[in-house]
């Protein structure tokens, strides 16, 4: 499978292939929890591209993520609506002004939890 291009803006194979691979993977948790299950995430990673090197989970709240290292790369990665919570989010769609823009006032919150 083609790589991951860090830099490339436009639409690339290598790039769609793997978000949607780490996508897929943040649905993972821990046996009885909601925990992302890292271990596992780097396993099923790895043993695509050896270059994956580490996992770090993080559960708050109605948010998980996970920060997943490549050796050419890093990509924080968030689950999405998966539980009514969420869907009380999703619809807190005003935005509010942080950092360098506006964002989705439930992303937001979501992104600051974690």
């Amino acid at each position: 499978m083609a790589p991951v291009k860090p830099y490339r803006t436009s639409l690339d194979q290598g790039n769609a292939y793997w978000m949607a691979r780490l996508a897929d993977q943040i649905y993972q948790c821990q046996p009885g929890g909601r925990h992302p299950y890292e271990q596992g995430i780097l396993a099923n990673l790895k043993a695509e591209d050896p270059g994956f090197l580490s996992v770090h989970g993080v559960s708050k709240n109605s948010a998980q993520a996970a920060l997943v290292e490549h050796e050419s790369f890093l990509t924080l990665v968030f689950r999405g609506t998966d539980e009514g919570w969420d869907w009380l989010d999703n619809f807190n769609a005003f935005s509010e002004q942080a950092l360098f823009g506006a964002f989705h006032r439930g992303f937001l919150r979501s992104a600051l939890d974690l």
